[in-house]
């Protein structure tokens, strides 16, 4: 084992991470799946965006629940129960397929039941991340988990894509719950120490508050999480409207539209490896604010580009330095976060990084049907990057981190 990822010494974060890496790879195999099979049935981008909606939406709404009962609940069994749900709805899925009886009310009642129980799984998750090797190695842990997910984005589709062709989307969803089964495995096999929790008394409602008050009272959670909200609504959206630089900006159609989103997961998986085997960095604050500035530089530069190979290598250094910004922003979160506080916390992050997606989007788009996709990408970049500039000029508590 090499010094730089020793983080891999660690028999439970090895199960972790193989564990979820098949899960992850079956999730993103039953998304690309599960649209494909939606469009076929309906031949409507309307019903596409809806399906899609009614799995956000329940993340919106539930993601502050999930992080409390991540405070309150032993993560471990937790993360069993929301896998094993998870599973059963893919299964589910599957056989609707494989009989021909499926229904797009089906998919989207299947999507809200998923949807759900990711607002639970995600904040426990990165709550249980911490608890499985501690301040040290948090850094190193954050950046190769995020890269597990890269990794997954890249394989997930082209397994999909292979098969679909060949045995047919129903096949996608049974893969899919089976690769459930890996990360349970991987959970019964770990070793991990209990841990004394507060006792959290009175409601959830109470608790969810509380949370939110410590969150806003902390100086360096305040300043990252608003930045990772500015991030979701204003320069993150850019990859929602790559379609339409593939196919009226750049003219490369459908397969360079697949090189550019790959240029995006190939920069994020090069900065998430970097940072997994860079150990405990020192100097987040600035590594985070440096990110930062640099991805909305990179979008802001793709959005005036013409030329295709350009556009790649810009995607190319967004992903990278994206990469960069959100392991940072995790990261710090894990070391400043209070034990007792840590799920709800991680739950407002969930929510700051992926609740608000559907917003981001929608601005987007909005200001792309009136403007022109350039201008919506250089208009959100350059947004997000006078924010950076500006929260770096006036906290220094972050800076110092």
């Amino acid at each position: 084992m090499t010094p730089k990822l020793k983080v891999f010494a660690n028999r439970n974060f090895r199960f972790y991470w193989f564990g979820l890496l098949v899960s992850m790879i079956g999730t993103f195999v039953q998304v690309t799946a599960q649209s494909w099979l939606v469009y076929e049935l309906t031949r409507s981008p309307l019903k596409l965006g809806l399906v899609s909606t009614a799995q956000a939406a329940p993340f919106l709404a539930l993601s502050l629940l999930g992080g409390d009962t991540a405070d309150r609940l032993n993560k471990r069994n937790i993360l069993f129960f929301t896998q094993t749900v998870m599973m059963i709805l893919a299964f589910t899925l599957g056989i609707l397929a494989l009989t021909g009886s499926v229904k797009v009310w089906h998919i989207a009642l299947i999507a809200v039941g998923m949807g759900t129980a990711n607002s639970f799984d995600i904040p426990t998750r990165q709550a249980f991340i911490y608890d499985i090797v501690g301040r040290e190695e948090i850094m190193s842990a954050v950046s190769l988990n995020s890269s597990l997910v890269n990794l997954a984005q890249i394989a997930g589709p082209a397994i999909a894509g292979f098969m679909v062709s060949t045995v047919g989307n129903a096949w996608c969803f049974i893969f899919n719950g089976a690769s459930f089964l890996a990360f349970i495995i991987a959970l019964k096999n770990m070793v991990i120490q209990p841990k004394p929790r507060a006792g959290m008394e009175g409601s959830a409602f109470k608790s969810i508050i509380e949370g939110l008050r410590y969150a806003w009272t902390n100086q360096v959670l305040k300043t990252v999480i608003l930045l990772v909200i500015l991030s979701t609504i204003f320069i993150m959206p850019y990859g929602v409207l790559m379609p339409v630089f593939a196919g009226e900006i750049l003219k490369v159609g459908s397969r360079g539209f697949g090189l550019l989103m790959t240029c995006t997961g190939l920069g994020a998986l090069s900065g998430g490896l970097m940072l997994g085997s860079a150990g405990n960095v020192k100097h987040k604050g600035r590594l985070f604010f440096t990110g930062a500035f640099i991805f909305s530089i990179a979008i802001l530069l793709f959005s005036f580009s013409r030329i295709f190979p350009l556009s790649c290598a810009l995607l190319v250094a967004g992903g990278f330095f994206s990469m960069i910004q959100s392991s940072t922003s995790n990261t710090i979160i894990q070391v400043t976060v209070s034990d007792e506080m840590r799920g709800r916390v991680m739950g407002i992050f969930s929510l700051a990084f992926m609740g608000l997606s559907p917003l981001g989007s929608l601005q987007a788009g909005m200001v792309a049907q009136f403007f022109g996709a350039p201008f919506a990408v250089a208009l959100g970049a350059a947004i997000f990057g006078l924010s950076v500039f500006f929260m770096f000029r006036h906290t220094s508590h972050l800076r110092e981190i």
